[in-house]
């Protein structure tokens, strides 16, 4: 842990009260934006603070107040701990900023409306009802509670305030330290669980599509019943198309968008958005750049215009380059100092070699090189180069026509363009090592290793894909999966094994995770190697293991895509993947088709062990020699 962390907790009243919506409200005005106080004041002003938060625990007896502050490597938590005082005390004196509350009410009611969506799951109506039946006695509590949210005001929080918080707060402090020790126990937590066998039928929109003036395609899922629209602007342009002096600058570049445009600063944009009660975020993974807007359908038009602005006229001030920089700098500081992050940041360049558009840091963030040097002529460019029409889909589900969505969009972007001559990429294929050669990472006093092995697989959207997930779901890809069962339940070595099937246009990575104890390192490899050797020879797949991987993706199907996001999400994937326009419909007809046999075949065929890349971050002083002695192939020690 390279950051301090300070918590100040205070005791106030129970849920399902007037002062707890002034809590639960207060928090976001604390810290929800960037104009909010604490967040101004520590992380974008003083700058002495990476992260600032706040929440109401709500109990039925009392609730809890929090307010949490990372701080800056070297700077004293005393200073940071007098600025959240100093803050505070403002607050108190003068209650909220009228603006900034009536914001939040906005957001507040905004997210209530998209955590209703809905049936189950936490915020949904099923929550909600039994929520307040169990602690009221009155399942319609929530309205209640929204009239208290409702009547909030200034003089109101600040009242509340001023009664229950005080400079007597608990105060907890935590200083990195690299010294922990483990606490071992005797539990056994092997359980079996119950799963459901009844298949619901449903169906899902039709999606519409149309072409922008400007070549800019719309692809729409309508889907009537709350008043919201998702949209994600993909641009098809990841951080693979980084070159080696860029690393992290695509999503540098994308952090940078809302930090200042030709109408609004930085502080500005972030409080016309929290007025409309709308979301707008932008990131990069491998393959695309994606803005994500979330809005009530009511501001839609008003929530386009602040993502016109940041994507068509962002200005890249000096001063928040500067401030992103740190922050940025910080976080590659936070993922060289956690296991799980330092294989991810190497496994890349490990499997596809690092000449090839993959083979970078698979966090995205890039290097502290790279990040530290960097310049607005630098982003200016990467912008140029991802940021255009003639590389955007909008990616639409919500309560709206594909009439009104094109005149949207065509009055906010028609006129948008953009000449670009940068050409993607090619995305080679790599063939699997001859060998196998495992790579071994130094992490000093480490309480555990963190195990990653794996090789490349086929493109996400094949034909085979289907087949390859229910070949990757019986031997390590859900809980009750065949390595988790041996390393985490039967051996309690670890907390939590998986193999994962990353997506990819180009080729994608079938990785082992396992995070295991340290004095079981070498004798959780050998369990990986045997359970594989295992399911290739003597244990293939059954047909029980097959049954429960079509019933896990079969059975969710209907609450999987419930919400508009999700629904988004799915919209996004056909458009990345190319995939047929009625996927959605066909996918539980596809999920059902895979036969015993073929799973079979696909694993003889697709999964060699023998040719692995395996990376072990460790306490090597611990893990080397036993490792070695496993004689599996050739040991590498990597910086």
């Amino acid at each position: 842990m390279p950051q301090a962390r300070i918590y100040k907790i205070w005791n106030v009243p129970e849920r399902d009260t007037e002062a707890a919506a002034h809590f639960d409200l207060a928090s976001s005005v604390l810290v929800g934006g960037k104009n909010s106080p604490l967040y101004k004041e520590l992380v974008y002003d003083k700058q002495i603070a990476t992260s600032v938060s706040s929440f109401y625990y709500d109990r039925e007896i009392a609730g809890l107040f929090f307010i949490i502050a990372d701080v800056v490597a070297g700077v004293d938590p005393a200073l940071v701990e007098t600025a959240m005082d100093d803050v505070m005390g403002d607050f108190i004196k003068k209650g909220p900023n009228a603006k900034l509350l009536k914001a939040e009410k906005t957001k507040t009611l905004a997210g209530f409306i998209r955590g209703i969506q809905r049936i189950g799951g936490f915020g949904g109506k099923s929550d909600l009802l039994a929520t307040c039946q169990t602690y009221t006695g009155d399942p319609s509590c929530y309205q209640k509670n929204a009239s208290y949210l409702d009547a909030v005001t200034p003089a109101k929080m600040k009242a509340t305030f001023a009664q229950w918080i005080d400079d007597t707060p608990y105060v907890l402090t935590i200083l990195p330290t690299d010294k922990f020790a483990v606490n071992s126990t005797d539990l056994d937590r092997a359980t079996g669980i119950p799963y459901p066998t009844d298949k619901v039928a449903f169906t899902f929109p039709e999606l519409q599509t149309a072409t922008l003036s400007n070549g800019a395609k719309v692809v729409l899922a309508q889907r009537t019943g709350v008043p919201l629209v998702e949209m994600n602007f993909e641009f098809n342009f990841g951080y693979a198309q980084e070159d080696s002096d860029e690393l992290g600058y695509t999503n540098f570049m994308m952090s940078m968008l809302n930090e200042g445009t030709k109408k609004y600063s930085s502080l500005q944009f972030d409080e016309v958005l929290d007025s409309l009660g709308s979301n707008l975020s932008f990131g990069s993974d491998l393959d695309n750049s994606v803005a994500s807007l979330s809005s009530l359908k009511a501001n839609l038009s008003e929530t386009l215009d602040l993502a016109k602005e940041a994507l068509i006229y962002p200005t890249f001030p000096s001063a928040e380059i500067d401030r992103i920089k740190m922050q940025t700098l910080a976080s590659i500081v936070q993922e060289e100092n956690s296991p799980t992050s330092i294989a991810f940041r190497n496994i890349g360049k490990l499997l596809y070699g690092e000449d090839h558009p993959y083979g970078k840091p698979l966090t995205g963030s890039g290097i502290s090189e790279t990040i530290s040097t960097i310049t607005r002529d630098d982003i200016v460019n990467v912008h140029a180069r991802a940021i255009n029409p003639g590389n955007l889909t909008f990616a639409v589900a919500g309560d709206i026509n594909l009439n009104e969505l094109v005149d949207l969009l065509e009055s906010k972007f028609g006129d948008w363009s953009v000449e670009s001559n940068f050409t993607l990429k090619t995305l080679t294929k790599v063939e699997l090592p001859k060998t196998r050669t495992i790579y071994l990472i130094d992490k000093p006093n480490a309480q555990q290793s963190y195990i990653v092995a794996g090789q490349l697989l086929p493109a996400t959207a094949t034909d085979e894909e289907i087949a390859l997930n229910y070949m990757n779901y019986a031997i390590g890809g859900s809980f009750t999966a065949r390595l988790n069962m041996n390393l985490r339940e039967d051996k309690s070595w670890s907390y939590g094994v998986r193999t994962r099937l990353g997506d990819a246009k180009g080729q994608r990575a079938m990785l082992v995770t396992a995070p295991v104890q340290t004095d079981k390192t070498s004798e959780s490899i050998a369990e990986i190697v045997k359970e594989y050797a295992d399911y290739l020879s003597i244990k293939p797949i059954t047909e029980d293991e097959l049954a429960k991987g079509k019933a896990s993706k079969t059975l969710r199907l209907p609450g999987q895509f419930e919400t508009l996001g999700a629904l988004k999400g799915a919209v996004s994937n056909i458009v990345t993947y190319n995939r047929n326009l009625d996927y959605l419909n066909e996918l539980p007809q596809l999920l059902d088709e895979p036969t015993l046999s073929q799973v079979q075949e696909k694993a003889q065929t697709y999964i060699k062990p023998d040719q692995w890349t395996w990376l072990i971050v460790g306490d090597l002083a611990k893990i080397e020699a036993p490792i070695r002695a496993l004689n599996l192939g050739e040991v590498k020690v990597i910086n």
